[in-house]
């Protein structure tokens, strides 16, 4: 065998080897990069928004402030968590023409989806059904009591281990059953989760 062979199969080896002792360096590194959404099941988040409730029917833009609360109850694919909860929520409007205005409370339980983009970016979306407690004045005058049904949608982004920034641009709000008849209003939301 010639010295030229010989050092190619040498640098051959050595190439082998070199790689061989790189494969855990490269599998550690996978492992910390990856979402690890299955170790989210069985905690807990709490939760605050703050924003804008669109309504209907001759009511303008209010106030909306909620407060929320969900488990994450079981993984249903590889970043995809399932989470159960409720929310409690206050919102005030006036009313576009007129002297008037509503103010609510809002109470619904939710599932909701949520999946992990990235080990720190996540998307969801839920669904709820709820009692809606409405008090208002001028054409809006009395109090009442209805159903709600929602549907909600938004993102949430890790900022430490476990608080979150989430902003919220779908939420879609149908008030049924109510004295004051059944409408439809839209909210846009931001806030924080703090997850246990």
């Amino acid at each position: 065998m010639t010295t030229n062979n010989r050092m190619t199969q040498l640098i051959r080896c050595v190439s082998a080897a070199a790689a061989l002792a790189l494969v855990p360096c490269f599998a550690s590194a996978a492992a910390t990069t990856a979402p690890r959404s299955h170790g989210e099941v069985g905690t807990f988040a709490l939760g605050g928004d703050l924003g804008l409730d669109f309504g209907s029917n001759g009511l303008g833009a209010g106030l909306r402030l909620d407060g929320n609360g969900y488990y994450t109850l079981a993984e249903l694919a590889p970043n995809v968590l399932f989470d159960l909860g409720g929310s409690l929520a206050f919102m005030h409007n006036g009313c576009s023409v007129g002297d008037c205005g509503i103010s609510k409370f809002q109470i619904s339980g939710d599932g909701r989806i949520r999946y992990k983009l990235q080990p720190n970016i996540s998307l969801y979306g839920d669904a709820g059904l709820g009692l809606v407690f409405a008090s208002g004045t001028g054409t809006w005058g009395g109090s009442t009591t209805g159903g709600v049904f929602k549907i909600t949608g938004g993102g949430m982004y890790q900022v430490k281990d476990q608080l979150y920034l989430v902003f919220e641009p779908l939420g879609l709000n149908f008030d049924f059953g109510a004295g004051t008849g059944s409408y439809f209003h839209y909210s846009i939301v931001a806030g924080v989760q703090y997850r246990f």
